[in-house]
């Protein structure tokens, strides 16, 4: 018996999306899949991510993202995932004001730690906890 684990990520228009599964295998049988886990975070981009193909307001959100960012951290450097996250989390924060930011805090570092390890999860917290100040301060 061979079990194997493999993920996917689904990035859909008001969430995103991880699976991660269990793929067991046997000698002569057919291979069964077996869900291991289910992570959805909700996420509400703005409508002009779909009708002009992006975010309008990004160059605002990395720079206000460079903000918070100490040392020689910028937004570029983050890994890709991190950046999106903390983008996303952003773009919320300062902009879909009727999501309480607790409610955002918490569904953006639930899905820090889907997808990265606990010190890495940390640094998004640390962020996320950064953006709500200067941008949700009350």
């Amino acid at each position: 018996m061979d079990i194997k684990k493999y993920a996917a990520i689904d990035i859909g228009s008001n969430a995103i999306r991880l699976l991660i599964s269990n793929i067991v295998t046997k000698k002569g049988n057919e291979p069964q899949f077996k869900k291991s886990s289910l992570v959805r975070v909700p996420i509400r981009l703005g409508e002009d991510s779909f009708i002009k193909g992006f975010i309008s307001e990004k160059t605002r959100i990395l720079g206000d993202l460079d903000s918070v960012l100490t040392g020689d951290w910028t937004a570029k450097r983050l890994n890709v995932l991190m950046r999106m996250l903390l983008c996303t989390a952003s773009f919320e924060l300062i902009f879909e004001t009727d999501v309480p930011k607790r409610v955002l805090i918490s569904e953006y570092t639930d899905l820090a730690h889907a997808f990265f390890e606990d010190n890495e999860a940390a640094f998004a917290a640390g962020i996320l906890s950064a953006l709500t100040a200067k941008f949700r301060p009350e």
